[in-house]
């Protein structure tokens, strides 16, 4: 008697265990966290931001907390072609005539009653490798411009040296020619004081002094700043100047 009690007890604990544990999952299934619920109904590409698939390049943009449908469908074109332009190192796919396919979209509600958008989009691969191809050819010309530029510049620059080098020794040639003159002028200045004397005829004086700078009328003889004075009778009778 005291066995089978025994048993019918432990046959009833273990049944009550096991409606326990079915009632358990039960209640799991029906309470699984609804944001657990979104993200496994996403489609696989949601969480990529680009990948090749075939000869196709996608890529995918995302609005987050778009006010409407419609405009979270613009922001993901938006943010897609963000993408596209990272991937592809290119300022804008219009001014290389890259079509842009839109391949599907994904749109999911938030609780704040906004939407999230992911816009999955489609390119051509070897329409991009293309244009990749013509910017490196273009950037590598205009590297080939600048350096030419640079060196023009640098030879320019070397011109412009040796000009100023140039000109600043015309320049002190020039100041040394008018120091030799201005001495050349106080000597031969001071050359009549020293060597003319009155009562000396013109001829004796253009053996001393050479001869005159200039000559007004015929009894003023001018040396640079000194001039000899002529009497009538064409002898020295003055000079002053020096």
């Amino acid at each position: 008697m005291k066995l089978r009690y025994r048993f019918l007890v432990n046959t009833l604990v273990t049944s009550l265990s096991l409606v326990g544990w079915t009632l358990f999952l039960i209640w799991g299934l029906n309470f699984t966290s609804p944001a657990y619920s979104a993200r496994e109904s996403r489609p696989f590409w949601t969480e990529k931001s680009s990948f090749i698939e075939g000869e196709d390049l996608l890529f995918v943009g995302v609005a987050s907390r778009a006010q409407t449908v419609e405009e979270g469908r613009r922001q993901a074109f938006e943010q897609g072609k963000v993408e596209l332009m990272n991937f592809a190192q290119i300022t804008s796919a219009e001014a290389y005539g890259l079509v842009i396919e839109t391949q599907m979209t994904f749109e999911e509600p938030n609780a704040d009653g906004t939407m999230t958008v992911y816009r999955l989009f489609r390119v051509p691969l070897a329409k991009l490798l293309g244009i990749q191809g013509r910017l490196k050819a273009e950037g590598r010309v205009q590297a080939e411009v600048l350096d030419k530029s640079r060196k023009e510049l640098e030879e320019l620059q070397k011109t412009l040296i040796e000009k100023k080098t140039e000109w600043e020794q015309q320049r002190r040639s020039v100041e040394e020619m008018s120091r030799l003159f201005k001495e050349q002028i106080r000597f031969r200045s001071g050359q009549v004081c020293k060597l003319v004397g009155k009562g000396m005829t013109k001829s004796e004086v253009k053996s001393l002094l050479g001869k005159p700078d200039s000559v007004i009328g015929t009894d003023y003889w001018e040396y640079r700043n000194a001039t000899v004075r002529f009497s009538s009778t064409g002898f020295v009778d003055d000079f002053y100047g020096c």
